[in-house]
């Protein structure tokens, strides 16, 4: 049985993988991953990323907006320009399906900037069944309402649907069906937009799931999720 030390070391190399594998992440998101279900977990959670970051060079943290809000990144490895605000929403989509996944499921061929050829997919994961052996897998795009982008990733999806090279990815043997594609964006009005875009765009029926960062967020910090 681990004492009270190596459990602290254990958790600081947990997370210390947690951020090198997802790039860039807010105090919430480290919260639920590793501090979720404790008395007091998001004070926890502060309280151990202030002594990481002063104590150790493996993790930085900078302001993400204006409101003084901080996130944490690998060392040497700050997302580029805007991009910490798209990594961190394509995060909460992450968050999302595996906070969510049940207890027979677990996670697989978790990916990001998964290439598909006609389109980068900004997440991918699956969630293996370990009752039926299929696995449902998802796509994860995120979306910043400031980038003013006309989002074209359903028309996109849906032209990868019908060109059938999903067919060819080492993941299809296992697929329960073509992945669903989770939209993960920062804004409620953004969110309305991409859903009507999903009305016209659709027509091979692809299973695509628009939620705000705000929405997730509440679910998770909740732990209703």
């Amino acid at each position: 049985m681990l004492n009270s030390r190596q459990i602290g070391f254990q958790r600081a190399r947990e997370i210390r993988d947690s951020v090198d594998q997802f790039g860039a992440l807010v105090i919430e998101q480290l919260y639920a991953m590793h501090f979720k279900g404790l008395a007091s977990g998001i004070d926890k959670a502060r309280e151990r990323m202030w002594s990481i970051t002063k104590k150790s060079n493996y993790i930085s943290k900078e302001k993400l907006d204006t409101s003084g809000r901080l996130f944490y990144y690998p060392t040497g490895k700050r997302p580029q320009h805007n991009s910490a605000t798209h990594v961190i929403n394509r995060n909460w989509g992450f968050l999302y399906l595996i906070q969510g996944k049940k207890d027979y499921e677990k996670v697989v061929d978790l990916d990001t900037e998964y290439d598909l050829d006609v389109l980068v997919a900004d997440g991918f994961v699956g969630l293996h069944n370990t009752f039926t052996g299929v696995t449902d897998y998802w796509f994860i795009e995120s979306d910043r309402a400031s980038s003013k982008n006309k989002f074209e990733k359903v028309k996109q999806y849906t032209e990868y649907y019908k060109s059938g090279k999903y067919k060819l990815e080492h993941w299809a043997p296992k697929a329960k069906r073509f992945p669903g594609v989770l939209i993960v964006t920062d804004a409620a009005a953004k969110a309305v937009r991409i859903l009507e875009l999903i009305e016209k765009q659709n027509t091979e029926g692809i299973r695509f799931k628009v939620m705000t960062v705000e929405e997730i967020r509440e679910q998770i910090m909740s732990e209703k999720h």
